[in-house]
């Protein structure tokens, strides 16, 4: 069983990474509100059930896709429970020969490792080799549940927050129906 920490509203005292400073940092400038908990690290979706109920927003899930070439990424959001069907997206983005970029890239392009890529982590992305896909579902959700680029602390803010964090850093974001 995952233990969980009570709800915090407070900026935390210390992070686990750079990005996650970075992430609180910015959602203070922009005030965004959020409610996060702390929890052993989880490398499941199936894990994250409990931190779910927690924060009473599903955790959502995050794939970070790139092209044959590897110069472009796709960092894909998906409701936990939905699969992500490559072949379908390749053909909403008019994209062939996705696959799963390996967790060097991630590293150095998004600052996190696999088991804590979050679509808050493309402040990172200075370069502007990701564009962020996400599921119509999410955004017609009031709330919005991640990690923060680590598996031991997860966020819940407003969806229209999350979208607003995107715009400022620079991201444009494409709704899919998968």
């Amino acid at each position: 069983m995952v233990s969980i920490s009570q709800i915090s509203v407070e900026r935390p005292t210390s992070y686990f990474n750079d990005l996650e400073e970075k992430i609180f940092s910015l959602f203070e400038r922009l005030k965004i509100d959020y409610e996060y908990v702390l929890n052993d690290a989880v490398e499941t979706m199936e894990e994250c059930i409990a931190i779910d109920k927690s924060l009473n927003c599903e955790i959502r899930k995050s794939i970070l896709l790139t092209n044959k070439k590897h110069t472009t990424f796709f960092l894909i959001v998906l409701p936990a429970k939905k699969n992500l069907d490559v072949k379908l997206l390749e053909k909403k983005i008019g994209i062939s020969g996705l696959s799963f970029a390996n967790g060097e890239e991630m590293e150095r392009i998004l600052g996190v490792i696999p088991g804590s890529l979050t679509v808050l982590s493309v402040i990172s992305d200075l370069d502007d080799y990701v564009q962020v896909i996400i599921d119509k579902e999410i955004l017609d959700s009031k709330y919005f549940a991640c990690n923060t680029g680590t598996n031991q602390r997860h966020i819940k803010i407003k969806t229209g927050d999350l979208i607003r964090y995107l715009k400022h850093i620079h991201h444009k974001m494409k709704e899919i129906e998968f």
